[in-house]
């Protein structure tokens, strides 16, 4: 299931910056995920993170005298998935040179992302177009490396947050019949039929309005979110800082704030280890405000998730899609008769 809700983010992710023809399809094309997956993970080692994101510089010189502190194949395998980066982007920029435009593109097919970084980069250059030839290379291999990053963490966020959604509503019936109960009730249900062949799609809006769904997003994404980021800042220079309990803090420490540490905040979430939508509904607007503020699911500040809001209204149109005709529920899958890890089951109702 897990790999399922990857697929999803990539998916639309890789269409929303590339246009749809030269996204992804790993959720029909199983076996091309699955290597995907495999090479990212050689990619991006996690086990190896810390060596690779605090001390570069010591593991390129550890690795340069034959001692290696992340796996061997690790360098290969990252130019392996820069290449298949600028593979797509290569062919991005084709169909852009050969007249793609959003007069012409079929439905889903402008690269919207890809086409608003090259445009605001030729703007800013003081170029007469847009097109992708007029780029110098250390132009071209800046956007490269900024589509990369959302490729990177589309994987590495959005398939979990969204699997924790649907992992917390599986182990919670009831909270599915008053969600399901909510999802009928828009004017226009997901799929429903409408008199043609095309399933009609409940607008935007009219999903952000629905207050249990909203919860519902927001418990899950408490309880189980998405990645355990430190997010470490460093205190002032010249000056002694106080944080909670902790005064006069030197300048040049280190600290770090986990999103898990401020969800289960008793104070703020009462009995918080328990999975309840409904303590986001009906608060009185001093309660609602400092549970917003201690709500660090996508961050705050200038470490925020710029796809915060992207990301959201995926989890919506995906929730929506399978709780207004589907039930889910968790079991054991039992594999030549050793029990393995639990699997969810998706029933019509």
């Amino acid at each position: 299931m897990l790999s399922v809700n990857y697929a999803y983010g990539l998916d639309f992710v890789t269409a929303f910056i590339f246009g749809l023809s030269r996204g992804t399809n790993f959720i029909q094309q199983e076996d091309q995920r699955r290597k995907w997956l495999e090479d990212y993970d050689r990619s991006h080692p996690h086990d190896s993170m810390f060596w690779l994101q605090e001390q570069p510089n010591l593991t390129r010189w550890l690795r340069n005298i034959g001692i290696h502190v992340v796996p061997e194949g690790y360098v290969d395998a990252d130019v392996e998935f820069e290449n298949w980066g600028l593979q797509m982007i290569d062919a991005t920029d084709a169909a852009l040179q050969a007249g793609l435009s959003e007069d012409c593109a079929a439905d889903g097919d402008m690269p919207l992302m890809y086409h608003q970084l090259i445009s605001t980069t030729a703007r800013q250059s003081g170029l007469k177009d847009s097109l992708p030839s007029h780029l110098s290379p250390e132009q071209r291999r800046e956007i490269a490396s900024e589509c990369l990053d959302h490729i990177a963490a589309t994987r590495d966020t959005f398939g979990i947050a969204l699997h924790s959604v649907i992992l917390m509503l599986s182990e919670h019936p009831d909270v599915q019949t008053r969600l399901r109960d909510e999802l009928r009730s828009v004017p226009h249900p997901f799929f429903s039929c409408s008199g043609t062949s095309q399933p009609s799609l409940p607008s935007p809006r009219s999903l952000e309005c629905l207050p249990y769904l909203h919860a519902v997003i927001k418990e899950s994404l408490r309880l189980r979110g998405a990645v355990a980021t430190p997010n470490p800042r460093l205190t002032p220079r010249g000056t002694t800082i106080a944080l909670g309990d902790h005064f006069k803090i030197p300048s040049g420490v280190r600290i770090s704030t986990y999103a898990w540490c401020l969800h289960r905040n008793e104070h703020v979430f009462p009995n918080a280890e328990a999975f309840s939508p409904e303590r986001w509904l009906d608060r009185d607007k001093a309660t609602a405000e400092q549970m917003e503020r201690w709500f660090w699911a996508f961050g705050s500040g200038s470490r925020m998730c710029l796809g915060r809001n992207l990301a959201m209204e995926m989890i919506r149109y995906v929730v929506v899609a399978i709780y207004t005709h589907f039930e889910t529920v968790t079991v054991a899958l039992d594999k030549d008769g050793a029990t393995g890890k639990d699997g969810i089951e998706f029933r019509h109702v």
